[in-house]
């Protein structure tokens, strides 16, 4: 299967899966490129897969078992294609598994909620978990861990960070995952706060369309990322964690902040000044 247009200059991609001395089967195998480019193929019964690719050059390679559906991840890792006609890629998958079930405030389980699993390392050379949304019991199951340590991040429905979701605030947990291990944890989550405001260029005037984002007290995001400052010069964040904030208007190299503190479920509001 190829998505995006054919390839103006083929190379195959070809190995095989396998996880714990066995071959893996059926499972999706899908090459993402630049301009968006996807090429994808499915393993067959002795693990093998090939897909075509267009051209040498950095892409990411996705892995997701059989018959996925809601709730079980794929695992994402990088590959460089070099010129020639055909280049061999195995994966051998770890075989930890973690099963996440996450909350809502009152204590029944969230169907449609994120869950998603980066490693502590945040290194881009080896596999990494992605993220799922859980089945009608409030599950996902994060297959083909490797051991280490990772960062949990569990939030609502339909919130992720481009969404603006359903006011559950986002909650995370630092977890260890040794060699073939079977483990699970249940997460709560709480309704969250809101945080308004303004903000201004140095001459007075509304700062308006940058961009506007939370961090807490661990520098992790904890707000939408595609929330903007409007013509009017005012702002609205939803759906964050109580304690101490930093708020931030611009962008990523180029910002500025001012700190808040935010009651559980409360609502604050700042002055940011560029």
């Amino acid at each position: 299967i190829e998505l995006g247009g054919g390839p103006r200059n083929p190379i195959r991609v070809f190995g095989t899966l396998s996880s714990a001395g066995s071959v893996l089967e059926g499972y999706l195998v899908s090459v993402h490129g630049d301009q968006n480019a996807r090429y994808a193929t499915r393993s067959n019964g002795s693990g093998n897969y090939s897909v075509v690719v267009d051209g040498p050059g950095e892409y990411w390679l996705l892995i997701r078992p059989a018959d996925p559906g809601l709730g079980v991840q794929g695992l994402s890792f990088p590959i460089s294609v070099a010129p020639g006609s055909e280049q061999r890629e195995d994966f051998e998958l770890a075989d930890g598994q973690l099963r996440v079930t996450i909350l809502g405030p009152d204590g029944s389980p969230l169907p449609d909620a994120v869950a998603a699993m980066t490693t502590a390392e945040r290194s881009f050379s080896k596999a990494t978990p992605g993220g799922s949304r859980t089945d009608k019991s409030g599950q996902v199951t994060f297959t083909h861990l490797a051991p280490g340590s990772y960062h949990l991040r569990a939030s609502g429905v339909r919130e992720t960070f481009h969404e603006t979701g359903d006011g559950y605030a986002p909650t995370f947990i630092e977890l260890e995952i040794e060699r073939g291990s079977r483990g699970e944890c249940t997460l709560r989550l709480e309704q969250g706060g809101q945080v308004s405001g303004s903000a201004s260029n140095p001459d007075g005037t509304p700062a308006a369309d940058h961009s506007v984002w939370a961090i807490d007290e661990l520098g992790r995001i904890v707000s939408s990322l595609n929330i903007r400052v409007d013509a009017k010069g005012n702002f609205k964040l939803e759906a964050l964690p109580g304690g101490r904030l930093t708020i931030r208007v611009g962008n990523k190299r180029d910002y500025s902040e001012a700190s808040v503190q935010l009651s559980r479920g409360g609502f604050a509001q700042v002055t940011i000044q560029r």
